[in-house]
């Protein structure tokens, strides 16, 4: 039997074995086999890890996903969210390498919290923001892109964004805190979502959640893997300023794409209706070319199953032989 020592800290997996062979000019000693131990090392490349998350929780998210789940889609989703961050981020992270996630839930409006007033310019008062209406469809900080219009219609849910932080427990421990209220402005999550991993909002964020410049994805030896996912319940139906939240989406998921930026989707209980089946669409042509990039959870095991699936396909693109 092989003992497998694989040592993050070097990149390395050690296979030792014990191999029996033959022996035949040393059978007038009466010895026709040997036991010769055998090890044999192999090195990786690991690259790092930026994903941004958007998570719906709007009002539908209190529905269960199906007749025979017995629990809130915003609880399933919670426990579904526990066992990716478990399975994406290492418990201890490889010498030098860096595994991060960021969730921006959103619902009419999004609340950015202690970044609102730099996003809106100083003028959110409730701590959300709604679409900007210069310079739309990109990862600009409101210093160069413009700001983001405050909320002033809309609903201002009580969750708050988090930031890129390798700290799975904090991350899992914030998603549980999250309430389900209110309509859908997907747009707005996959935006923020996207700014949480794109290069220009280094400074915006600060310290240990800036992301990590776009150029580390590209060349022969790519260290660094970015990747967008979006969740939701059902159609985007909410926009403030602009076109509707589908058309303005679309046009993110698109610019998204064109950073080299790997775009997951997932639809949660969406059924057969005009307006599911076309949010099934959206969703769709939103993500990245692919099977293994878009999920259609019927339950609350098919969500569990989608999201661990995603980590799957991230794991392997983090990690080349």
């Amino acid at each position: 039997v092989p003992v497998i020592t694989p040592d993050p800290a070097t990149s390395t997996v050690v296979v030792t074995a014990q191999a029996i062979v033959p022996t035949p000019f040393a059978t007038f000693f009466g010895f026709k086999t040997m036991t010769v131990p055998v090890t044999s090392t192999v090195s990786f490349d690991a690259k790092d890890l930026e994903v941004g998350m958007s998570l719906d929780i709007t009002g539908s998210m209190l529905d269960p996903a199906s007749p025979t789940d017995m629990t809130s889609k915003i609880n399933s989703l919670k426990a579904a969210f526990e066992k990716f961050a478990t399975t994406l981020i290492p418990e201890t992270q490889q010498v030098g390498r860096k595994v991060r996630l960021g969730v921006m839930p959103y619902a009419p409006s999004v609340n950015l919290g202690k970044y609102a007033a730099a996003a809106s310019q100083g003028k959110s008062t409730d701590g959300c923001i709604v679409e900007r209406t210069t310079l739309a469809y990109n990862d600009l900080t409101p210093n160069s892109g413009g700001a983001f219009y405050p909320n002033t219609k809309q609903f201002c849910p009580n969750s708050e964004l988090m930031p890129l932080t390798d700290d799975r427990d904090a991350l899992i421990k914030h998603v549980k805190t999250f309430n389900a209220k209110g309509g859908t402005a997907g747009h707005l999550g996959i935006q923020w979502a996207w700014n949480i991993i794109a290069e220009d909002y280094a400074s915006f964020w600060g310290g240990s959640a800036a992301p990590s410049p776009y150029a580390l994805t590209t060349g022969a030896k790519p260290q660094l893997v970015k990747a967008v996912i979006v969740m939701t319940d059902g159609q985007f139906n909410t926009s403030t300023w602009g076109p509707s939240s589908e058309t303005q989406a679309l046009a993110m998921c698109t610019q998204i794409k064109k950073k080299g930026v790997l775009v997951f989707t997932v639809g949660f209980g969406l059924g057969t209706s005009a307006a599911e089946l076309q949010a099934k669409k959206m969703l769709q042509d939103c993500a990245t070319p692919g099977a293994q990039y878009f999920a259609d959870a019927t339950n609350a095991n098919q969500l569990n199953a989608a999201l661990q699936s995603f980590a799957a396909v991230l794991g392997k693109l983090r990690v080349s032989q």
